[in-house]
């Protein structure tokens, strides 16, 4: 187990997860993309709660940033901005609502989001708050 993963535990892991989404409410509209997948990546073969958090942060993350661009590229400029902020809105009460799911260690999926990442059924269950070593 990764340094991070063990420093960390299991469910703040999975808070950390959840929180690196914000990083596009503020920094750029990629950047809790890149962020959520790099640490999806690094912790997803350790532990199968990292993996199911991480597919479903990846799919919220790819999803409102293709819906940020898709808006971006409406041609109605008078509705643009407005489209934006309600998309970036929506975004934020997704990423609470996931990251206090993950606070208490169940699992959470965003109806919001697209499959691209499968996200087995089993993790519709609650997981322990700990997993065994």
């Amino acid at each position: 187990m990764s340094q991070l993963v063990r420093s960390l535990g299991p469910n703040r892991y999975c808070v950390l997860l959840h929180i690196s989404q914000a990083t596009s409410l503020f920094l750029a509209p990629w950047a809790g993309l890149a962020i959520s997948l790099c640490l999806w990546l690094h912790g997803r073969k350790r532990l199968t709660i990292i993996d199911r958090h991480g597919r479903s942060v990846v799919n919220s993350a790819l999803t409102f940033w293709l819906l940020y661009v898709l808006v971006s590229l409406d041609p109605f400029a008078e509705y643009r901005l407005a489209l934006q902020v309600g998309l970036m809105a929506l975004y934020a009460v997704v990423i609470l609502v996931g990251l206090g799911w993950a606070a208490k260690g169940d699992f959470w999926k965003s109806p919001f989001a697209f499959p691209f990442l499968k996200v087995t059924a089993e993790s519709h269950r609650p997981v322990p708050a700990t997993e065994p070593r």
